[in-house]
Formats: C-alpha cells, sequence, structure tokens
C-alpha cells in the first residue's frame, strides 16, 4: 500500500533532480556480467560494457561480492517508476577500487570498499 501511495504522489510531484550523469563513458572492448531489469519480473544476468569514469568525482569498482536484500523486489516487480528496459540493478556489494575520477582524494585505485543500501 505504501508504495501505491509514494507512486501516486511522485506521479503528481514529479522526479526530483538528482546528479547522475544519464550519459556514461564505457571501456571500449571490456565486458563485465550484469543482472540487468528489463521490464516486471524480468531480469537477466548478460554481458554488459565496462563503466568508465565519467565524471571528476567517479569511482569504479570491482564487485567482488554482493547480495540481495528485500528492496530489491521493489525494483524486481517494478515498483520503481524510473526503472527504464537495460538498467542493471544491484546496490549492496563490495568490492575493489578500480578507476578515480580526478576530484577523488580518498579513494585509489586497489582500495577494497563497501556500498550498503543507504548510499549506493
Amino acid at each position: 500500500m505504501n508504495t501505491v501511495v509514494a507512486n501516486t504522489a511522485e506521479k503528481v510531484l514529479g522526479d526530483r533532480e538528482t546528479t547522475v550523469t544519464v550519459d556514461h563513458k564505457t571501456r571500449p572492448g571490456e565486458k563485465m556480467k550484469a543482472l540487468v531489469w528489463h521490464g516486471n519480473r524480468n531480469v537477466r544476468v548478460e554481458e554488459v560494457p565496462v563503466p568508465a569514469v565519467t565524471d571528476p568525482t567517479d569511482v569504479v569498482c570491482k564487485v567482488t561480492g554482493t547480495t540481495i536484500c528485500g528492496s530489491d523486489l521493489h525494483l524486481y516487480h517494478r515498483e520503481i517508476m524510473q526503472l527504464q528496459d537495460g538498467d542493471i540493478l544491484g546496490h549492496e556489494w563490495m568490492g575493489i577500487v578500480d578507476e578515480v575520477g580526478p576530484e577523488v582524494k580518498t579513494l585509489k585505485k586497489g582500495d577494497r570498499v563497501v556500498a550498503s543500501f543507504q548510499i549506493a
């Protein structure tokens, strides 16, 4: 019920602006496996291009372990209205920093990191 109310409110109020860059760079010729969303209850593990630093504050990490949580069901059932066909899922993981943008000062390539659901 809360999701229905939230989605209705969002339709009326619209999306809030974010700092996410829609157009992103990838590494030519490099592929990785990812869980890709294709619609309600339609997700598949696919080969996709490896991302590259797009914005100066970006950090690209190689995921070494991941899990799912109850909030993933909201995505799986398309209760998050902004999802688009082809979006890559995953918000709880651990890994290794693979590339950093020029404005990143607190992380370096090779650092081990964890992303919890609150910040991912």
